[in-house]
């Protein structure tokens, strides 16, 4: 997926951005040469058993090239909360 959004407006500069969309095992595929500007994190590190979230870290530095951003959605959790994503119980 490529999605480019464009922003104008009298006495404004041009904003392009643009995304692309990767789907695999996060832990396996092979990122572009110079890793990923950002990366966005949508409730996946929350999922993943509490053993293997060194292994998130060290990949996202792998991905991610140097100065890059991750951004992470996270969820609070508790009894007030009616609605979240599948979290691992550990």
């Amino acid at each position: 997926m490529r999605l480019g959004i464009v922003t104008t407006s009298p006495g404004r500069s041009v904003l392009t951005v643009y995304a692309r969309s990767e789907t695999g095992n996060f832990f396996e595929f092979t990122p572009p040469s110079g890793g990923f500007d950002l990366s966005f994190d949508y409730t996946f590190f929350c999922a993943i058993t509490p053993t293997m979230r060194p292994s998130w870290g060290k990949r996202y530095g792998e991905v991610i090239r140097p100065g890059g951003l991750l951004i992470c959605l996270a969820f609070p959790i508790g009894e007030a909360v009616q609605v979240r994503p599948c979290i691992h119980p550990e």
